[in-house]
């Protein structure tokens, strides 16, 4: 069954702005990032994810496993703070994906830091809602086990199934500007 007729997978989704990144005070951020945006892009990510091939040769969700995911957005502090909390990083970074599991359900947290995204997606010359789609799908593909820091073979599997959705999402390649 192809991945555009296999219908999408459920998900309950928490989407929490912080409070210096609220509607009010970041307009272009939240029309980035409205809830059927993030909603959308999740699982469309989780449905790519979960029928790729890798994911049938180890014990897997299926394209009916419910997913809970939390996504914030957060200021140059907090991800600061998250960052070398958790990474031991002395920075912030444009997303972190803190992943719970696979079963019963699946379940993750996806922190993205708003200040980093709005000037990679300045520098790349990308738009900011096209930005953090890429991000969001790499979330979720690291929430799903997918690693892109280890073997060269699993980054560049990674990225080939990021890519291959963000073209369904109407996305272009990120990579292919690297």
């Amino acid at each position: 069954m192809s991945t555009m007729t296999t219908p999408l997978p459920p998900l309950q989704l928490s989407l929490q702005f912080s409070p210096e990144h609220r509607a009010s005070s970041d307009p272009k951020l939240h029309q980035a990032l409205t809830r059927h945006h993030v909603r959308q892009t999740l699982r469309h990510a989780l449905r790519g994810a979960l029928a790729h091939p890798s994911q049938q040769h180890t014990p897997a969700p299926s394209l009916a496993s419910p997913a809970i995911l939390g996504v914030r957005v957060v200021g140059e502090v907090e991800g600061l703070a998250l960052n070398q909390d958790y990474r031991q990083q002395a920075h912030a970074t444009n997303v972190l994906t803190f992943a719970y599991g696979l079963s019963p359900q699946i379940g993750a947290d996806v922190v993205l830091c708003a200040p980093v995204l709005k000037r990679e997606a300045r520098e790349l010359g990308v738009s900011l809602k096209n930005h953090c789609t890429h991000l969001l799908v790499h979330a979720c593909l690291h929430a799903l086990g997918f690693d892109h820091e280890g073997a060269r073979r699993e980054a560049q599997e990674m990225e080939a199934l990021e890519t291959l959705i963000l073209k369904g999402l109407g996305v272009a390649d990120p990579y292919a500007r690297a």
